[in-house]
């Protein structure tokens, strides 16, 4: 089912005053601490982080102009394109980073869509009709969602390792600002052009 949604106000003005005087009055017990990570024996690959995501495990990658970087808390490993090797990265350049099924993360490069096994370190599925595609998302099951094309979405299915196209009106990809999952398997994608879909999906096994 989708819905759409149009100019919809989520925060009026007086809701934002009032949390402003709530949150002047009420005493907040909390606190953060701000370190500098120095004395990496290997820095990122590139200044210009383009993405970033924390797996299950803890770890932080982040997706540069060249390469892929995880950093450990100690040191951090770089992944690129390596012409020749199938396991490596499609492109150097990454549009977002999410998790995947299998212990695996889903990296969007300027090339393609690769699945990347957290295991191994290599990729283990690879999807260049995706290219230059900055809208992936997942959820927490494995299904993953590529936008690429007017009216239309594009599904993975963690049973079948495939994309499937579903007709999807309304979606216009250079106007799509972001898109998540929530935990109730509703996928939410803002445009904008200030429109809401709200898609709630739920598919048979196998499909």
């Amino acid at each position: 089912m989708v819905v759409y949604i149009k100019n919809k106000i989520f925060f009026p003005d007086y809701c934002l005053l009032f949390l402003f005087l709530i949150l002047s009055v009420v005493p907040v017990k909390a606190g953060y601490v701000v370190s500098k990570v120095e004395n990496l024996e290997n820095g990122l690959s590139n200044s210009s982080v383009l993405c970033m995501h924390q797996d299950r495990r803890g770890f932080i990658w982040a997706g540069t102009y060249d390469g892929l970087n995880r950093y450990d808390g100690l040191d951090v490993q770089v992944y690129r394109f390596e012409y020749g090797n199938k396991y490596s990265l499609s492109s150097n350049i990454m549009h977002g980073i999410s998790d995947a099924d299998n212990n695996c993360l889903w990296v969007n490069t300027f090339l393609g869509v690769d699945k990347f096994s957290l295991d191994t370190k290599k990729v283990v599925e690879s999807y260049p009709q995706f290219r230059d595609s900055s809208v992936l998302v997942s959820d927490k099951n494995g299904n993953a969602w590529v936008i690429t094309r007017k009216n239309h979405i594009s599904y993975y299915n963690p049973e079948l390792h495939q994309f499937r196209e579903i007709s999807l009106p309304g979606i216009i990809p250079e106007r799509i600002k972001t898109i998540f999952i929530d935990d109730y398997n509703t996928l939410w994608i803002f445009g904008a052009d200030n429109r809401i879909l709200k898609v709630n999906y739920s598919f048979k096994k196998g499909y």
